[in-house]
């Protein structure tokens, strides 16, 4: 979100994140060692609001991947059949550490 990395998906499965109110810009990419697929990626803009859950969903298109704002009805019944999904950055070791 915003330029910043937030966490890694399996499919089948959820993630979610604080954010402050306002306009935001939110990029899903598609990550694979084939070069097609490594450069499939998709965006949507969003402006979250004081006390508001906001349910973005990643689906597969034609071209690529499509990212689609979720009605907050339908957000809570999605997530009762997917499993969380948790990441940790990568950070490269340093030449110097044992």
């Amino acid at each position: 979100m915003n330029g910043s990395w937030f966490g890694a998906l399996e499919p089948t499965s959820y993630s979610f994140f604080s954010n402050p109110p306002g306009d935001h810009r939110v990029c899903v990419a598609f990550q694979s060692g084939l070069k097609q697929l490594f450069e499939t990626a998709a965006a949507a803009s969003l402006r979250a609001e004081q006390g508001n859950v906001h349910y973005l969903r990643v689906l597969g298109a034609k071209n690529g991947l499509l990212l689609k704002l979720v009605d907050p009805v339908e957000g809570p019944l999605l997530l009762e059949s997917v499993d969380l999904s948790t990441a940790m950055s990568k950070k490269p070791q340093r030449a110097d550490s044992a």
